[in-house]
């Protein structure tokens, strides 16, 4: 995934999920996502495939924040900023659509 500009906005959705259309397989401890739509794929750390697999459910961009910093033993504020540009990236890339 691409690196968010800083002050990077989550898409105003309440809830998010991962769209259809996404492959998912794991190569060398990394899942790689192949959306087929679009033909691209990414590569994803134990951070984003925790997030990946967190919404495979609808989840708000706090219970995200809030899950990742208790999982990764984080303080929840040095957590949000990195949570909210994954999930940008994953809405500007259509991975992930309102719930």
């Amino acid at each position: 995934m691409r690196e968010a500009d800083d002050g990077a906005e989550p898409p105003p959705a309440d809830r998010l999920v991962v769209t259809d259309g996404v492959l998912v397989s794991e190569v060398d401890d990394e899942q790689v996502l192949l959306d087929t739509d679009a033909e691209t794929y990414y590569g994803l750390n134990a951070v984003g495939t925790y997030l990946w697999e967190a919404l495979q459910e609808p989840r708000s961009v706090d219970e995200l924040v809030a899950m990742t910093a208790e999982e990764f033993d984080v303080p929840t504020g040095e957590c949000r900023d990195d949570v909210r540009s994954f999930v940008t990236d994953l809405d500007e890339a259509g991975l992930v659509e309102s719930a």
